[in-house]
């Protein structure tokens, strides 16, 4: 074995197994993805989510899967290996943000793209080498949702969007409203939690999720009441500021920010929004 390939079959062993082999699937080439892949890391993974397959055995296929794709990471010649060694190389204490909208045209318009354009022009503007803000996904579908999830493994979701106490709301395949319940989107980021360090809900009425996905994901914040486009995009806008501009990601800090920003330019809905942090709400 070459050290270039230990080195990287190291790597990938000391990550969680599901992003292991996100990982590889994302930087293989195309003709290896095909034989050894194949969709069934997004076949497993919705087996487990509807209950079809113990955890123990969710486990066992993602295993059996990763070693698969090391045996074809074993073929691969060293230009290749060399590749797959920089795409890997991540830098140290980078974190990606994946910004999810959804606004379906049976539901009430909200100003989504203003929001995405404040977050992007302060990572281009402030702190682009720590931060990366992928490609948004727009009209977001479940299955949009759980893509874009595996192939990014993403430090911080961003939800843009409407809420109610038993869910968020999503988009069909022909951009209709689909409430998809909390059980669920749950579940689903109790598989990327060893990635994924908050969540922000920027929409109304999601602080029963937040306090509920709070026992997946560390730092969750969700809106308690509904919350104007303007309060929303205040404090986004501010939230992400902080965040950039500490020496070191602080959330808490953020957070506080934000309700700051609140305070001056939307003060009737500063307790709008809430933080969960492990299960209790923050205070601080």
């Amino acid at each position: 074995m070459s050290e270039l390939l230990e080195d990287l079959q190291l790597y990938l062993a000391a990550l969680p197994t599901n992003t292991a082999v996100s990982k590889l699937y994302s930087l293989l080439p195309r003709e290896i993805k095909m034989i050894a892949y194949n969709g069934k890391l997004n076949a497993i993974m919705s087996e487990f989510y509807n209950g079809l397959i113990s955890k123990e055995s969710y486990d066992i296929a993602l295993a059996n899967l990763k070693e698969s794709l090391y045996f074809f990471l074993s073929r691969l010649d060293s230009d290749k290996l060399k590749l797959l060694s920089t795409g890997l190389n991540l830098q140290n204490g980078s974190y990606n943000i994946l910004f999810v909208e959804s606004l379906p045209t049976t539901e009430n318009r909200l100003q989504l793209d203003v929001e995405f354009s404040r977050i992007s022009n302060i990572i281009d503007r402030v702190n682009k080498n720590r931060f990366t803000l992928e490609r948004p996904l727009m009209a977001t579908t479940y299955n949009k949702l759980v893509e874009q999830l595996n192939q990014h493994q993403p430090s911080i979701v961003h939800f843009s969007g409407h809420g109610q106490t038993t869910g968020i709301i999503l988009s069909t395949a022909d951009n209709k409203a689909e409430l998809i319940p909390t059980a669920a989107i749950c579940r689903l980021f109790s598989l990327f939690k060893e990635k994924t360090s908050c969540v922000l809900l920027n929409g109304c009425y999601t602080a029963d999720m937040a306090k509920a996905l709070s026992k997946e994901i560390r730092h969750v914040i969700g809106m308690q009441y509904p919350i104007s486009d303007g309060a929303a995009i205040n404090f986004a806008e501010t939230f992400y500021t902080a965040l950039c501009h500490a020496p070191e990601i602080n959330f808490n800090n953020a957070y506080v920010q934000g309700l700051t920003r609140l305070l001056v330019n939307n003060e009737e809905q500063v307790s709008t929004p809430q933080m969960w942090v492990n299960e209790t709400l923050y205070t601080g």
